[in-house]
């Protein structure tokens, strides 16, 4: 649960340089097509983004979908506590903090969960992209009293790549990659499929930022973007 501190608290500014960062995965999950859909009536957009928000959870909280999943889904979410923090229009944000993940489930569990949420059929004319960053500079504060949020640049970082992102891509920063690099013993193929683009300049930051990239066939099928580097904002 964030901690909250009220705006007009007296001496708000020296409690939050008290703050400790909690280090952890900030996932996001946005849906790509759904203005099409709200054309077509409410009706098909609620039941497409119901089922973004049903997968996305069963896939991360069963840590690789399907039969097992359902039967794992609430001792984990229970557990830790795998609720979307938050949803804005058609994108969808976990945040999970690294002191809370069970010990079963790694960088390449999360990474191979999010695979399966590109590649799973969301709805007819839709697709998903993803962005997926280890944040050590974030915190777990609110600033509203009841509420759940994170702040912190590398929660900004992980909304730069969404920004980049396409549809059934998952971009990811240095230190969600280099986690999953250093786990290769766990013999993840798939982790194999994910590339550096490059250093970046994102919005915001003074720095060239370091992207790797994974993406489904739909995007490798553009064999004239897929060697190329993401441009520069």
């Amino acid at each position: 649960m964030a901690s909250f501190y009220p705006c007009d608290k007296p001496r708000l500014l020296e409690d939050l340089q008290k703050l400790k960062p909690t280090k952890g995965f900030c996932i996001l999950i946005d849906m790509v097509g759904s203005v099409a859909l709200k054309d077509r009536g409410l009706y098909e957009w609620c039941a497409a983004i119901c089922n973004v928000i049903s997968k996305s959870r069963t896939w991360l909280s069963g840590v690789g979908g399907g039969e097992e999943a359902e039967e794992t889904d609430g001792r984990l979410l229970q557990q830790w506590g795998l609720l979307p923090l938050k949803i804005v229009g058609d994108c969808i944000m976990f945040y999970i903090p690294e002191a809370t993940m069970p010990e079963d489930v790694s960088v390449l569990t999360i990474f191979s969960s999010l695979r399966s949420i590109v590649l799973d059929p969301v709805y007819p004319g839709t697709e998903v992209r993803v962005a997926a960053a280890f944040c050590e500079d974030s915190y777990e504060i609110s600033f509203v009293k009841g509420t759940n949020d994170v702040y912190g640049k590398d929660i900004d970082l992980t909304a730069r790549l969404l920004e980049k992102a396409q549809p059934q891509e998952i971009l990811m920063n240095y230190g969600f990659y280099q986690q999953g690099w250093a786990r290769q013993n766990e013999c993840w193929p798939e982790f194999g499929e994910v590339h550096s683009v490059g250093s970046q300049q994102l919005k915001g930051f003074k720095e060239p930022v370091n992207i790797f990239r994974w993406c489904g066939p739909l995007v490798r099928s553009r064999t004239t973007r897929t060697a190329q580097p993401l441009t520069s904002t």
